[in-house]
């Protein structure tokens, strides 16, 4: 059994994560992804193949699966800072747009925070952010039935 405090120290790891924003199946919206890899110095993939999304506590996880997304992959790698991460693309194969920063620059750990949109083939947005490693097993409802994205 994990103890409150316990609990507490794995609510307040954060890793990136993408949440999906704009999808053209609109139940989508809200999906998302964590990147604990990233973390670890690993890359990450994202194409229309992976990786895959799911709603906040939804084991069903699949892929952005839309045609405008190119299936070779945009790569999200670890930044030589702390926290910030490179995003690697192929200029001729992927088209992704990002909102308020430079994609030729790495993303720092504040940026992370703020979160970054991210538009991939004009009809996919993402947003690239941090978010608790481990969801919490009770979410305050303060009296509202239902999630929000």
């Amino acid at each position: 059994m994990v103890s409150e405090t316990g609990e507490r120290r794995a609510l307040d790891l954060r890793v990136p994560a993408l949440t999906i924003l704009m999808h053209p199946v609109t139940a989508r919206v809200g999906e998302r992804v964590l990147l604990p890899s990233l973390v670890s110095g690993r890359p990450v993939a994202l194409s229309r193949l992976t990786p895959l999304f799911a709603q906040p506590g939804n084991a069903e996880a699949r892929a952005l699966d839309d045609v405008h997304l190119s299936r070779q992959p945009i790569t999200l790698a670890p930044g030589e800072r702390a926290g910030s991460i490179r995003i690697v693309a192929e200029p001729q194969s992927a088209r992704i747009e990002a909102f308020g920063v430079d994609l030729q620059a790495e993303l720092a750990a504040a940026d992370l925070e703020r979160g970054v949109a991210l538009l991939l083939g004009g009809h996919v947005a993402l947003l690239l952010h941090v978010l608790p490693a481990v969801e919490p097993r009770h979410r305050e409802r303060y009296g509202l039935v239902g999630d929000s994205a």
